[in-house]
């Protein structure tokens, strides 16, 4: 079937061929100027040359559009099959769960990017397997928030927010509550560790630290391997891994994949990690990704979301607070 720039292409061979003719035509009517038997050829010699010289001007890049719009589609394809492909592996393979343990240990920190913008437009970005994913301290954050989400849904179909408070009361809805982690352990570079955990619910920005000889059970780790050859077709990969320490079993895996349609196309200061398809399809508010992840595999304690209380101060407070009428 003909699409738009075959049709065009079409036209522009037209043109080619006039401008062939033009040139022809032309340099017969430069001989008939010198012959006044032959200068009626003159007029449609000067009309056939200028329609040339238009044709000499606009096939080219006619031409170029043509070629770049059909390597756009040819290599669009290949990465389409490629994502599609490789979507068939990104599903959470879970083998154990563990239900309302106290803290995590991070074996890695999601790392930011030196130069964030360049890197959305780097189809060799490290990070670009998840590029939404919240980073360093955002990252660790992530395991202490806790979790408001539509009842019955998973992490791959919810609507979620992270919260501080519960939520009021006309936010509730058909919501469950769901408690993050109470701290966070993390490894430092020297293989030592810290662990995290907010001092003050009023002000959840605030980390505090302190060392510790014996970190978490169960541990969250990722790579971000980078595969050349599908990255020229920008798809990305990130794998994330949980890990009983105590038994050096995996517990759960999910591998997570990109695909940016424009193909690094940055027009309109377009960036183009950051516009990306994703699977699994990230929930809405998709900067905690792994988080949501993890929380499947070590489920935290739920409650029905109620108002008034400051979740981070854990559900006692809120199921007294229910009781009390508020």
């Amino acid at each position: 079937m003909l699409d738009a720039s075959d049709i065009l292409t079409f036209f522009g061979l037209l043109f080619l061929f006039a401008m062939v003719v033009g040139v022809v035509i032309a340099v017969c009517a430069a001989k008939s100027m010198f012959n006044k038997r032959h200068h009626k050829y003159s007029v449609p010699a000067a009309i056939v040359l200028v329609l040339g010289w238009y044709a000499y001007e606009i096939v080219p890049p006619i031409w170029q559009n043509y070629q770049a719009t059909k390597a756009f589609k040819k290599k669009f394809a290949q990465a389409e099959a490629l994502f599609t492909e490789k979507c068939k592996t990104a599903v959470p393979k879970v083998y154990q769960t563990v239900e309302n343990i106290e803290g995590i240990t991070l074996l890695k920190v999601w790392p930011s990017e030196e130069n964030q913008e360049a890197a959305g437009a780097d189809p060799m970005a490290a990070t670009a397997g998840l590029f939404g994913q919240s980073t360093d301290d955002d990252y660790i954050r992530g395991y202490l928030y806790w979790e408001c989400r539509n009842s019955g849904k998973t992490i791959f179909d919810i609507q979620y927010k992270d919260v501080i408070q519960v939520p009021d009361k006309k936010d509730r809805g058909n919501k469950d509550l769901f408690r993050g982690f109470r701290y966070v352990d993390v490894k430092q570079p020297d293989g030592s560790y810290l662990r995290y955990h907010f001092t003050n619910p009023t002000d959840p920005r605030t980390l505090t630290s302190q060392p510790i000889a014996e970190p978490s059970r169960y541990a969250v780790t990722f790579e971000n391997p980078i595969y050349p050859e599908e990255r020229k077709l920008w798809v990305a990969t990130s794998q994330t891994t949980i890990l009983d320490t105590q038994t050096n079993q995996v517990m759960a895996t999910l591998n997570w994949y990109a695909f940016e349609p424009g193909l690094g196309n940055q027009g309109a200061a377009r960036q183009p990690w950051p516009h990306a398809i994703e699977c699994p399809e990230l929930a809405l508010g998709g900067s905690a990704p792994m988080r949501h992840f993890v929380m499947d595999v070590l489920p935290q304690e739920a409650s029905a979301c109620v108002p008034g209380a400051f979740v981070v101060q854990g559900l006692v407070k809120a199921k007294k607070q229910l009781r009390s009428g508020l």
